[in-house]
């Protein structure tokens, strides 16, 4: 992993606010999964060298940030499985990212 950081952040579907505090997680590492055209496949640790670039991550489990601390949530976008169950949490991936590095003046 280059980099990571967890916070607390809102989720809005379509553009309408449905989730408040909710604990959010972005990554961003050296590719560990096959690129989209091949289904994001988790590939083995022996051949995670064999990628090239990296991939940002941004996860949003089913967690709610409170005053008493952190409790269970469902993620609240009412996105229902293929087997009947509602989703548990999102991710969402990124391909192609990299870090630029800028000049200071």
């Amino acid at each position: 992993m280059y980099a990571g950081f967890w916070g607390v952040g809102t989720l809005s579907k379509n553009g309408e606010l449905v989730g408040e505090d909710r604990f959010v997680q972005v990554m961003v590492s050296q590719r560990v999964r096959t690129p989209a055209g091949d289904g994001y496949k988790v590939v083995a640790s022996d051949a995670v060298d064999s990628l090239q670039g990296m991939q940002v991550h941004l996860i949003l489990p089913p967690i709610v940030v409170t005053p008493d601390g952190p409790q269970a949530a469902p993620i609240p976008d009412n996105f229902v499985l293929p087997n009947g169950s509602a989703q548990p949490f999102i991710q969402v991936m990124h391909d192609d990212a990299g870090i630029v590095t800028v000049a200071s003046f």
